[in-house]
């Protein structure tokens, strides 16, 4: 029986781009963390709001506004809830210049991160009395003040994480596949866990008219177990002590712009002491 699906065209060099030179986007994002049991511990759901621009051959401009910020399912209510994410907030608007296979340059809006952190600061501090808010406060003013904790922080992001991902690049002409690093943000307080990924897009358009590429990995991370255990941002301990993570997601890409349409991922890393996380984020084009 003949094969009449359309095939994905990468072009001579097979090599995947956006195609457009500026795009917006909007996105409703899901996500579930669970403990090394399974046990879900936590759901935030938002939307995002993307607005990019491309400024040279392989620079990007890219605005990210989170809005919306859901909590196990309803608006943030108790005063902790609140301030918790007000402060994640406070990162928005973020405009980052991207450059080659995705990887971020640097943030461009720093200095106004900071003007409107100064002002949202003064209204919680007003707003709430507590000696948790008051750490809060000032653990977000010591990230958003400092040019490395900043960039840290930014690095903690689940969604911009694998939006960010390297995906565009060229890929084998025969197998469609390639490898990549990817850092993922799945403990926190500590530096992303290194991921070694490889990408395949599968030949053939969807029934959906999208793109589809498939991302597996396995922990490739040269901190030790007792170093991720403990939270530490580069390799310290030596430890015999198993660690194990995976790294599953598929893309759907629109096959003319090649834009993402929705992202699904799933990441899972076990470590001693109860000390595993997993979670599953969901992004979809809105």
């Amino acid at each position: 029986m003949k094969n009449n699906k359309e095939k994905v065209n990468l072009g001579i060099d097979n090599y995947l781009k956006i195609e457009p030179s500026n795009f917006k986007r909007k996105y409703g994002v899901l996500i579930k963390f669970n403990d090394d049991k399974g046990k879900e511990k936590g759901l935030i759901t938002y939307e995002i709001e993307i607005n990019a621009q491309k400024t040279d051959m392989f620079l990007w401009l890219y605005n990210f506004d989170k809005k919306n910020v859901r909590i196990n399912d309803q608006k943030p209510h108790k005063n902790l809830d609140v301030i918790a994410t007000e402060c994640n907030l406070a990162l928005y608007p973020m405009q980052l210049e991207i450059g080659w296979k995705q990887k971020r340059k640097r943030i461009i809006n720093s200095d106004i991160i900071r003007a409107n952190w100064n002002e949202k600061r003064k209204i919680l501090k007003n707003r709430f009395a507590h000696e948790l808010v008051d750490w809060y406060l000032k653990t977000t003013d010591n990230n958003i003040q400092d040019d490395t904790l900043l960039n840290k922080a930014i690095e903690q992001d689940i969604f911009l994480c694998f939006y960010l991902a390297p995906i565009y690049q060229t890929y084998g002409m025969l197998t469609n596949m390639t490898e990549a690093e990817i850092k993922v943000p799945i403990l926190p307080n500590t530096l992303p866990v290194c991921f070694l990924s490889e990408l395949k897009i599968n030949h053939e358009i969807s029934n959906y008219g999208s793109i589809t590429l498939r991302m597996e990995g396995f922990l490739n991370e040269e901190r030790s177990a007792y170093d991720l255990v403990t939270l530490k941002d580069i390799p310290v301990t030596p430890s015999n002590e198993n660690k194990n993570g995976r790294i599953e997601a598929t893309f759907q890409l629109d096959k003319n712009s090649k834009i993402i349409k929705s992202i699904i991922s799933d990441c899972f890393i076990e470590l001693p002491y109860g000390k595993g996380r997993s979670f599953r984020m969901e992004a979809f084009e809105i």
